[in-house]
C-alpha cells in the first residue's frame, strides 16, 4: 500500500467529501508525445511511458497527515512508537481532533512526512490517473480539488463567470503557495540547485536563488489523481 502526503486543509476537504483529485508535479526530465509522458529507460536506455507513483486505478492509498502522541513518547522516533502496544487514544490529528483538551497530555506535533501506516486513519482509492499541465484546469476540476465555492462571497456566486474567474484566482494562489517556494535539489547532502513550479511563468528559466541555480518551470505538468474515500478509520 501505497503512501500520499496531504496538508491539513487538504485533509479538511477530503473528510467534508469536496476533495476528489489531487495533482502532483511530475518532476523533469522527460519528453511528450501524443499527449502522453516518456522518461530514458536507465537501463536500456529506450523510452517508456511514466508510471504514476500513486499506482494503478483500484489500489488504495492511505494519507498521511500532521500527528502526534502522548508526550511520553516525544523521545522515540516513529518506528518506535509503533512497536509500544498502541490505542487509537495514544494518538491525535492535526485536523478533526479537539486540540485545546489535549494540551499537557500530548506532545509535540510531527511531520506528515514520517507518519507509520499503522496509525493512519484515512483510505483512498485510486479512481484513475491522467496527465496535464497545471492551467489545463477546469473550474469543475478546481472544486473537486477542494477549492470550497460556499466560501466565494455572495456577489460572486451570482454570475457563473465571475465563479470561473474566482475558483481559477483561489486554486492559483493555493498552488503557488505550495509550489512556487523554491524546494532544494541535493546530491549526498549537499544542495546544488533549487527548483520551482509556478502556475504561471515560462515554461523553462534559469535564475539565482541563495547564491545557486534555481530552475522554474512554469505551468508544469502533472499527475492528477481522481481517488475516493475507502474509509476513515485506524488500520490497528
Amino acid at each position: 500500500m501505497k503512501p500520499i502526503l496531504f496538508k491539513p486543509e487538504m485533509v479538511d476537504a477530503i473528510q467534508r467529501g469536496i476533495k476528489t483529485q489531487t495533482r502532483r508535479i511530475i518532476m523533469p526530465p522527460f519528453v511528450t508525445c501524443d499527449n502522453k509522458l516518456y522518461r530514458k529507460d536507465k537501463n536500456s536506455k529506450d523510452y517508456i511511458p511514466i508510471k504514476s507513483k500513486y499506482g494503478k486505478k483500484g489500489e488504495t492509498l492511505y494519507v498521511r497527515e500532521k500527528w502526534r502522541t502522548l508526550k511520553r513518547f516525544d523521545h522515540l522516533p516513529p518506528s518506535k512508537i509503533i512497536q509500544e502496544p498502541v490505542h487509537e487514544l495514544f494518538f491525535r490529528y492535526w485536523m478533526g481532533d479537539n486540540l485545546e483538551s489535549d494540551e499537557g497530555i500530548f506532545g509535540r506535533w510531527r511531520s506528515s512526512l514520517h507518519m507509520p501506516k499503522k496509525i493512519a486513519r484515512i483510505f483512498l482509492i485510486n479512481e484513475g490517473i491522467e496527465y496535464q499541465r497545471i492551467q489545463d484546469i477546469t473550474t469543475q476540476d478546481i472544486f473537486a480539488e477542494g477549492i470550497d465555492q460556499e466560501s466565494f462571497p455572495t456577489h460572486v456566486n451570482n454570475d457563473p463567470e465571475n465563479v470561473a474567474n474566482y475558483a481559477r484566482e483561489e486554486f492559483r494562489h493555493l498552488w503557488d503557495y505550495i509550489n512556487k517556494k523554491p524546494r532544494p535539489l541535493s546530491y549526498k547532502g549537499r544542495i546544488w540547485a533549487y527548483v520551482n513550479f509556478p502556475f504561471d511563468g515560462p515554461d523553462y528559466k534559469q535564475s539565482i536563488y541563495n547564491k545557486k541555480r534555481l530552475y522554474t518551470y512554469g505551468n508544469p505538468y502533472v499527475e492528477v489523481l481522481h481517488f475516493t474515500v475507502k474509509e476513515e478509520t485506524l488500520a490497528y
